[in-house]
């Protein structure tokens, strides 16, 4: 099932979690949150687990934001030339995450990918 993306902020609601993805790019963790509430009112209100996954930075960071869970992720590809000669050259990587439909997060794996 392919969510709709015409909006930069995609969400999904299961059952007692809300997901908000985003690329994560010009913009703040807290502008999110701000966004999230004011735009997904019943969903935030139904929703006792709060994650928003981001990309954009390439390297793994996570916080809290008032109740929302922030975490960006790294990336698959591999550096290109760009990002080479800029210094750059993030850990490349895959993490699954398992969340039960009440509780929220349960488990994760995180699979690094050979250089």
């Amino acid at each position: 099932e392919v969510l709709p993306n015409y909006s930069k902020f995609i969400h999904l609601q299961w059952h007692n979690n809300l997901f908000v993805f985003h690329h994560g790019d010009r913009i703040k963790h807290e502008q999110i949150l701000q966004t999230v509430i004011k735009n997904l009112d019943n969903e935030w209100s139904q929703s006792k687990n709060r994650y928003c996954h981001l990309g954009h930075i390439h390297h793994h960071t996570a916080r809290e934001v008032g109740s929302m869970h922030f975490e960006h992720f790294g990336s698959l590809t591999s550096t290109d030339q760009w990002h080479s000669d800029s210094g750059y050259g993030a850990e490349r990587s895959m993490t699954a995450i398992v969340y039960h439909k009440d509780s929220g997060e349960d488990s994760r794996v995180k699979i690094k990918v050979s250089q």
